[in-house]
């Protein structure tokens, strides 16, 4: 539990990545450097394809051991799964 405790955690930072690099998209002139870079890579591929692995997980405990909700904070698992629905659609947009 302490696992799925610690990787809600890190798709939130990398749901906060995501955003972030929508709004530096909206950006006319967006920075350079290896720090954007990172926050790009982190905020497109990697928190999409982490955030429904992490959602499908929680769903998952949800469904069959109900210690989800003690496991995970409840503000937690509500935030990344919105953070999915804008990811989706974004993705099919």
């Amino acid at each position: 539990m302490y696992l799925l405790r610690f990787f809600s955690r890190v798709v939130f930072i990398f749901n906060l990545c995501y955003l972030v690099a929508i709004i530096i998209q909206r950006i006319p002139n967006p920075p350079l450097g290896e720090f954007i870079s990172l926050i790009i890579v982190l905020g497109y591929p990697v928190a999409i394809i982490a955030n429904g692995v992490i959602n499908i997980i929680n769903a998952i405990f949800l469904i069959f051991a109900k210690r989800l909700l003690t496991a995970v904070p409840r503000w937690l698992v509500i935030v990344n799964f919105i953070f999915l629905i804008i990811q989706l659609i974004f993705f099919f947009k």
